[in-house]
């Protein structure tokens, strides 16, 4: 016969344990007591809530009264001719070469005045590039107020300070290459002639040169803030009563994103409160702000916008 032998029993901890029965029951009534509380609170949040609506809406921005009276002085366009004093006249015209190189002859005889013309005339950069600058070292900025080898001659014929009427004479010119630097490229020595002969023109403390040769500064392609401040101080001082002068510096720190722009304004708004000026520079500044800010600042954004009508509102 056969045997059968035996196996013996695995020992009972190496056989694996039975998982739990699920607990269903207890998930379910745990579930059907959150929708109880959810059903329960939910009408009672709405209400709450529905007896905040509306919301009324900030009260507006309201700025410090100001006193009946007429307006203050206005910004003027420059670049500006000036007058027989030297003060600030009407703006300057755009240029014809003729009308150019006869300004430039009675201005510094039929020699130079010719010899000027023709750097004025020139399709070519020939004035104001690095080797002609005084001073200029690659990577530095060179010295300012700058001076240029191909005029130093030249402009030599007018006297440290200058005549009335050289003043008008170089003031005139200079204000009409501006333009005509503006309008086109097609005269590339223009703007650096411009420069220097309203370096010249303002050394007699006229108004005149000195508001074009901050614009000169403040319009160039690569601005230097420090210098279009120094300008800036400058031509307060020998414009005394005009807000073009901080109004130009504050436009230059509003277009290159220097956080004095709000500030240059402000100071605009104390020194002349019933000028324009201040008022919608500063507006300016706050849309531009409001109009950057990130998607989760939009009240900040919206109390900005507030902020500039009101100033604007002032303006008007």
């Amino acid at each position: 016969m056969a045997t059968i032998e035996r196996q013996p029993a695995p020992p009972t901890d190496a056989m694996p344990a039975r998982p739990p029965p699920p607990r269903r029951g207890l998930a379910v009534g745990v579930l059907l007591g959150l929708a109880v509380v959810v059903l329960v609170a939910f009408p009672i949040a709405a209400r709450i809530a529905a007896g905040d609506q509306p919301v009324p809406p900030p009260p507006p921005v309201a700025l410090a009264p100001q006193a009946a009276g007429t307006p203050g002085p206005a910004v003027r366009s420059v670049p500006v001719l000036a007058t027989a004093t030297g003060a600030a006249g009407r703006l300057a015209p755009t240029p014809e070469r003729a009308d150019l190189e006869r300004t430039a002859t009675a201005l510094l005889g039929p020699a130079r005045g010719r010899e000027l013309a023709r750097l004025m005339g020139s399709r070519e950069r020939t004035v104001g590039g690095p080797a002609d600058v005084v001073g200029f070292t690659y990577g530095e900025v060179p010295p300012y107020p700058y001076r240029y080898r191909s005029l130093e001659r030249i402009l030599g014929a007018l006297p440290g300070r200058p005549s009335a009427g050289q003043v008008q004479a170089a003031t005139a010119l200079g204000a009409q290459l501006l333009v005509g630097a503006a309008r086109s490229d097609r005269h590339p020595n223009d703007a650096p002639i411009a420069f220097a002969l309203l370096d010249r023109a303002r050394a007699g403390g006229a108004c005149a040169p000195q508001l074009d040769l901050l614009l000169v500064v403040a319009a160039q392609q690569a601005p230097v803030v420090s210098q279009a401040r120094l300008e800036a101080q400058r031509a307060r001082r020998v414009c005394p009563g005009d807000p073009t002068p901080a109004w130009l510096l504050g436009q230059l720190r509003f277009q290159t994103e220097d956080p004095a722009a709000a500030a240059t304004f402000r100071r605009l708004q104390r020194e002349f409160p019933r000028s324009a000026a201040g008022w919608s520079g500063e507006a300016d500044v706050l849309l531009h702000r409001a109009g950057w800010a990130p998607p989760g600042r939009a009240f900040g954004a919206r109390r900005l916008i507030r902020e500039a009508l009101a100033r604007l509102q002032r303006a008007a």
